[in-house]
């Protein structure tokens, strides 16, 4: 009898985690919800920059979100095949697997078949941190930072992309726009760790004891700056450039010296959303003009 309700129960568990809701949230939607701000923030850059809208960056923007989701089932996969989820999670993962798949392959045809194929070789860095994302999975140890500042990067690359598509030719200044959006982008995933840490104390921390935990956070912004500067100086990028850097830059300060004592992670989530957000829409414009 007790074998016979175990079942029951798991069979329970089986068909709640099935119903649509469940199935969106647990097979499809990436648990990294800052991850969303690393492709979109970047994509908004390379519309700005070009300023040159048009119908193909709506396909460039599904393919875009469609590979993204797909990472979620695509890691579920090889959880189930390291034996680290149940066997019974393998015919809703490969469902999502395969719906992402094909949502994805659709715009991709239509950017190829509009000229667009360059944009294939984006897809020979995003392979290759994707594999060795997969492979951290397979041995435990994906929860590390080294591996979000790598994959920061490759999100990153909707810079370039949203560009090139605007222009319709693989131009220097995409890579350019990658290489900014990324710098950001692993001085704002630091710097959210810090401020995580800061909502998990229990008292004010003195002056001093602020500083000395936001060292890392600062070291980060303050090399990104360092290279906005050195970019603009040697005329590669806008001279207005490092603007948007001091003006982060700024944002950091304010939060190493104003820690979130207590406060909830939904509050620094969007904190940060904001911020990223008006620093790609600044420095777009900045490339823009």
């Amino acid at each position: 009898m007790r074998s016979v309700s175990q079942a029951n129960a798991q069979n329970a568990q089986v068909k709640r985690a099935q119903s649509p809701g469940k199935f969106f949230k647990i097979y499809l939607l990436p648990p990294e919800h800052g991850g969303w701000f690393l492709l979109l923030g970047p994509f908004a850059l390379g519309v700005i920059a070009a300023a040159q809208p048009n119908i193909e960056l709506l396909a460039l923007l599904l393919f875009a979100l469609a590979s993204y989701i797909a990472r979620q089932p695509l890691t579920l996969l090889v959880k189930i095949l390291a034996g680290r989820r149940a066997k019974s999670d393998t015919h809703p993962t490969l469902l999502a697997l395969c719906g992402a798949g094909a949502v994805a392959a659709l715009p991709l045809g239509v950017l190829i078949w509009r000229g667009y194929a360059f944009l294939l070789w984006l897809g020979i860095p995003a392979a290759l941190v994707l594999a060795w994302q997969l492979w951290l999975v397979t041995q435990r140890e994906e929860r590390q930072l080294g591996i979000e500042l790598v994959g920061a990067g490759m999100l990153a690359l909707a810079a370039s992309a949203a560009y090139w598509v605007s222009v319709g030719a693989m131009t220097p200044t995409g890579w350019w726009l990658w290489l900014l959006a990324w710098l950001y982008a692993t001085a704002s995933i630091v710097y959210v760790y810090l401020r995580l840490k800061q909502r998990r104390m229990k008292i004010m921390p003195l002056r001093a004891e602020q500083w000395r935990d936001g060292r890392r956070a600062l070291l980060y912004i303050g090399a990104a700056s360092a290279c906005a500067l050195a970019f603009a100086l040697a005329q590669f990028v806008p001279p207005w450039t490092p603007f948007a850097f001091i003006l982060a830059s700024a944002h950091f300060v304010y939060g190493i010296t104003h820690p979130c004592v207590g406060a909830k992670p939904a509050r620094i989530g969007i904190e940060q959303s904001f911020a990223s957000l008006g620093f790609y829409a600044l420095l777009g414009l900045i490339f823009a003009l």
